[in-house]
């Protein structure tokens, strides 16, 4: 476990329990202390899971959360937006039926000082991870993962002010995105092909 002092100040437990309050799962606690549980470094992001000790009654509480943070470069901008992510977290997650993504309890953007970063509900012990990086999950596993998604959108398969693109890969963009895409590079997308 690493002491609070090492911590990014998205995980101080002052930031913590006005976020957790703001969410309506924290009541009248306060989170006392915070200890990294696990900690994982990768190219664009670093993500930590906390344990939280709460001072006083904890109501709905979570007992640790997933903080997902961006880096700063050596001038202390942040050195990626994660625009889409954070995005899904503050626009689509909370329209989406209960259990279906993590919950998130705070999704904050970059600004030219700050990284952005993901609060969110820990999964840990409900969830697991199917494979190891770069291995991709059996066909068993994708079919059992597509078929949750499909059962869970709302009719028509659907987000109201999202769309899906299919092509290459596949991608899950605000509306407002694909606007602002230029008609002649919507045209330039691959399309799928019936045979």
């Amino acid at each position: 476990m690493t002491a609070t002092s090492a911590l990014p100040a998205a995980a101080s437990a002052d930031h913590l329990t006005a976020a957790l309050r703001k969410a309506g799962v924290l009541g009248a606690a306060c989170v006392g202390n915070v200890a990294v549980m696990s900690s994982a470094k990768k190219l664009r992001s670093h993500t930590f899971r906390l344990r939280l000790d709460c001072d006083g009654p904890a109501g709905d509480a979570p007992g640790s959360v997933i903080l997902k943070m961006g880096h700063l470069d050596s001038d202390g901008r942040s050195s990626y937006a994660n625009r889409y992510e954070i995005a899904f977290y503050r626009d689509v997650a909370p329209a989406l039926p209960e259990r279906l993504v993590p919950r998130g309890f705070e999704a904050v953007d970059a600004t030219d000082t700050s990284a952005w970063h993901l609060l969110l509900e820990d999964l840990t012990d409900s969830h697991f991870i199917a494979t190891d990086w770069p291995l991709p999950p059996t066909l068993t596993q994708c079919e059992g993962i597509v078929g949750r998604w499909r059962a869970s959108m709302p009719r028509g398969g659907t987000i109201p002010g999202w769309v899906f693109l299919w092509g290459v890969g596949a991608a899950l963009m605000p509306l407002t995105s694909i606007c602002e895409v230029s008609q002649s590079s919507l045209l330039a997308l691959p399309i799928a092909s019936a045979s």
